[in-house]
């Protein structure tokens, strides 16, 4: 938990010091000393980019001057000087924070136990509604564990204005904390960051102190080309891949003020020119490895690599850890056959954790889907399952439509099988049993639903290779109208669970473009590219596997894991939605110059994910990423292997 907080945005707006350029507006609280209001001039909308406001000190001693507005603070033996000042020339403002020590003890600043330094950062980062989202909200793309080369980018979520960003200038980040999330705000704010420090401790008499700079810019290149400019100290990294097999070849590239052909990685030379250094390496065993590289300067920088097993050794581990442990072997049980969560921790079924996010049926459906496909490649006789939009016995009033284009991809896989079926299974066939579960779906009200993994491409392909020309008109007709009602409404998003995410966004990109790869018909390409701009404002460029291109998600360890976390998931499966867009989008341009980048993108969206898996077939529904999340230890797989 953090003790000694810093604040940098905080409480209800009252006149204040401001701060004012042709690019920027401050408005900074005059009982606190923080910002409450960061706002762009030229922008229609005065969008506010901070809120959930929070502060720690108050009642500072104020002077403006120039442009330049400062605040000091002082408790025990510690005087803060905080000094923020806007730039006319670069369109920039720049804060500095200055820890000087007045005592006669030496001040631990850099301590990470239970009293740490940090700072506040609110961003606008929460999901009210669509419509307040696309024009008054940001996603917070957060690198604080990159040492002297750290940074935040603020995407607005509507692509509709500039965006805002910081780059450190002076000192150093340790990583990133989250607060302020309870059973109030839950799943729609993603609270309050805190960026840890990481600066020299003060002796009696000295001073320590870290900066940074903000400025307006445009797409991810924007900003790493600002940053390097504004920052003497900002090293940029870039990987071929953040996730690796086993003897592949990677190849790292850095960039900036400070690199050179002195800079290092862990002691060896790299090979620069025109600018930019790289550094090639070969995959070694399945691990995470930390890169660090240091230049003459002083200044460092850190990425975070991850090599897995091969993709098929992944495969066949865990779906032989579903066989072994995930299934339900109770006899004469509702439940017996059907695959459950699993705890890693206790070694055993969830049974006894039954609410519908941890039951044998809704996502749980997805193991199912699985051990068909395994089967169509891997025949295996032992063990058998049932796959359910929702256990046995439970009551069917509330019918959750987001499973069933689950059940409807399962039925495909099992007719690939060509299975002899007996019973009561047997009385339809597979694609019979489709084609009924497509019919309900829409009559329940499917059309309106931002559905993941409804099979619309490989389904019609597969219905016109059988023959039947009926079911054949009847499955096109129903998925061209939802794709019509998709089209239509635009970026106005449908509330779901949450009001405003990444999966209600890609669902929508990918129907469109399943539908345009199987009628070539490009008006659901143009209606898909708009989706497919807002999808990747969810995704990050950090250089960690954990995080870049993984999709922003801060709810999933609360409603699937073990512990019950709020806080940031990274990664999080669903953010492989991205891929399966990215993937039909690289495929249905051809010979497009762009038809070799997606592909490739949505590879590393898939290999980024298989950090949620383990060698010996284990696997998490959620990495809690935040050293901290309201007050409890982060950076930890949650012990739930769910959905």
């Amino acid at each position: 938990m953090k003790a000694l907080l810093v604040l940098i945005l905080s409480t209800l707006l009252i006149a204040g010091a401001d701060l004012a350029s042709q690019e920027c507006r401050i408005n900074t609280n005059d009982k606190t000393g923080a910002m409450d209001k960061i706002t762009d001039p030229r922008s229609n909308n005065a969008v506010n980019w901070d809120s959930l406001y929070r502060s720690f000190w108050n009642f500072p001693q104020f002077t403006k001057r120039d442009g330049v507005v400062e605040a000091v603070y002082t408790t025990g033996g510690l005087e803060l000087l905080a000094r923020r000042s806007v730039n006319d020339d670069d369109g920039s403002f720049t804060e500095s924070y200055t820890f000087e020590n007045k005592g006669v003890e030496a001040l631990d600043l850099d301590s990470k136990g239970t009293t740490a330094l940090a700072a506040y950062t609110p961003f606008n980062d929460h999901c009210t509604n669509t419509t307040d989202c696309v024009t008054a909200r940001s996603l917070a793309h957060i690198w604080a564990n990159g040492g002297a080369s750290s940074w935040v980018k603020l995407d607005q979520m509507g692509s509709n204005y500039r965006n805002l960003g910081l780059v450190l200038t002076k000192s150093a980040l340790a990583g990133h904390s989250v607060g302020s999330r309870d059973s109030v705000t839950m799943w729609n704010t993603r609270g309050v960051s805190l960026l840890d420090y990481s600066i020299p401790t003060p002796q009696p008499g000295e001073a320590s102190a870290f900066e940074w700079t903000w400025f307006w810019h445009g797409d991810w290149e924007d900003f790493f080309e600002q940053s390097a400019v504004r920052s003497k100290q900002f090293i940029r990294v870039k990987s071929n891949s953040y996730t690796f097999v086993r003897g592949e070849t990677g190849s790292i590239t850095l960039s900036g003020a400070s690199v050179n052909s002195n800079a290092r990685v862990y002691g060896q030379a790299v090979q620069c020119a025109d600018g930019v250094c790289q550094y090639n390496f070969t995959a070694g065993k399945p691990a995470q490895t930390t890169q660090t590289f240091s230049t003459d300067s002083g200044y460092n920088a850190t990425a975070y690599l991850n090599t897995v097993p091969a993709h098929d050794d992944v495969l066949d581990s865990r779906t032989r850890f579903i066989i072994e442990n995930q299934q339900d072997s109770t006899p004469n049980k509702p439940a017996e056959g059907a695959y459950r969560v699993f705890d890693n921790q206790a070694m055993v079924l969830a049974t006894w954790d039954t609410s519908t996010d941890r039951n044998p049926g809704r996502e749980r459906v997805g193991m199912g889907i699985l051990m068909a496909r395994w089967l169509k490649k891997n025949p295996d006789n032992e063990g058998s399952g049932f796959v359910r939009d929702r256990p046995s016995g439970m009551d069917g009033g509330r019918k959750r439509l987001h499973d069933w284009p689950w059940v409807q991809q399962f039925h495909f896989t099992v007719a690939a099988l060509d299975l002899n079926l007996a019973g009561p299974v047997a009385d339809e066939t597979p694609l019979e049993r489709f084609m009924m579960t497509l019919e309900n779906f829409y009559a329940e009200g499917g059309a309106e639903l931002y559905a993941i993994g409804l099979p619309i491409l490989g389904r019609l392909r597969t219905l016109e290779a059988h023959g039947n020309q009926e079911w054949l008109g009847r499955a096109r007709e129903l998925y061209e109208a939802h794709a019509e009602h998709i089209a239509q409404r635009g970026v106005g998003y449908p509330e779901f669970e949450v009001n405003f995410e990444q999966f209600i966004v890609a669902p929508a990109a990918v129907m469109l473009l399943e539908l345009w790869r199987y009628t070539s018909d490009d008006k659901w390409l143009e209606a898909a590219r708009l989706h497919l701009d807002t999808m990747l404002c969810f995704a990050g460029k950090q250089p960690y596997y954990r995080l870049h291109d993984v999709s922003i998600r801060h709810w999933d360890g609360f409603w699937f894991g073990k512990d019950r976390v709020w806080g940031d998931t990274f990664p999080h499966h669903w953010s492989t939605i991205n891929a399966v867009a990215l993937h039909h989008y690289g495929k249905g341009l051809g010979n497009d110059t762009d038809a070799e980048r997606w592909p490739r993108t949505a590879d590393g969206f898939i290999r980024n994910n298989l950090a949620l898996f383990e060698a010996s077939g284990k696997a998490s529904c959620a990495y809690i990423y935040p050293a901290s999340a309201s007050g409890r230890n982060g950076n930890y797989r949650d012990h739930y292997a769910n959905d």
